[in-house]
């Protein structure tokens, strides 16, 4: 039982680490983002997720592939103001791979503990809190999301 406890607070705990955010110059967003999922918060509350492409002092332009409000960004390549951004995070859940894996190898790695264990009762528990625990693991390694903090203007070109 002691074994159960560990496996499921070291899961919830492993799901509670924080990244670090990262600072970036304005002008050099479009290296350090590059290739990345980008979501970005507007001061409307307008989420915008996408790949970020360019930035002038005043806009940067984004190849738009979802959006909470079709009517202020609509999808598709866009061109949003500077001072329209509240916040700004890269990667985060694009996969389900994680919590699929962790939902497997979870269930069967607790119904090998139960067999070893020789309890029924555990037994018939041991699938449900294997899959749980499995996933809450997954659910952390797909979740993981880094915040971009956005610095002014680099003096280097």
């Amino acid at each position: 039982m002691r074994t159960i406890f560990i496996l499921l607070l070291t899961g919830s705990l492993y799901g509670q680490a924080h990244v670090p955010p990262e600072s970036v110059a304005w002008n050099r967003t479009p290296q350090a983002l590059a290739g990345h999922f980008v979501s970005v918060k507007l001061t409307d509350g307008t989420l915008v997720g996408g790949y970020w492409i360019s930035v002038t002092p005043n806009t940067f332009t984004m190849e738009v592939r979802t959006t909470s409000n079709h009517r202020t960004v609509a999808k598709n390549v866009q061109k949003i103001p500077r001072a329209s951004i509240d916040q700004v995070s890269v990667g985060g859940r694009r996969s389900t791979r994680g919590r699929t894996y962790g939902t497997i190898l979870g269930i069967y790695g607790f119904t090998v503990l139960a067999v070893r264990a020789q309890s029924r009762a555990f037994a018939i528990a041991a699938p449900l809190l294997g899959g749980f625990a499995g996933y809450e693991v997954g659910n952390a390694i797909d979740g993981r999301a880094r915040k971009i903090i956005l610095l002014p203007e680099d003096s280097q070109p």
